[in-house]
C-alpha cells in the first residue's frame, strides 16, 4: 500500500488516501484500517481470476455464435 505526502496532508492518515500496488485492485483509494484489515487472500485472488477468465471465454463464445 502506498500514498503521497500531499494526500496525507490533505486528508490525514485515516482518510481514503491509501491504494494498493496490485493490478486486480485498481487504483481506488481506501482508508488505512480497511487496507490493513483486508481479507483478500491468494485463494480469493485465484477464484477471481478464474471467474474473470470464464467471463472472457463466455463473451468470446457469444461473439463466435453471433458471427455468420
Amino acid at each position: 500500500m502506498v500514498t503521497t505526502r500531499e494526500r496525507l496532508q490533505q486528508h490525514g492518515p485515516m482518510g481514503s488516501v491509501w491504494f494498493r500496488v496490485a493490478r486486480e485492485r485498481g487504483q481506488e483509494l481506501e482508508p488505512l484500517l480497511q487496507v490493513l484489515s483486508d481479507t483478500h487472500t491468494a485463494a480469493g485472488y485465484r477464484r477471481r481470476r478464474r471467474q474473470s477468465r470464464r467471463a472472457v471465454e463466455a463473451a468470446e463464445a457469444g461473439r463466435q455464435e453471433a458471427a455468420p
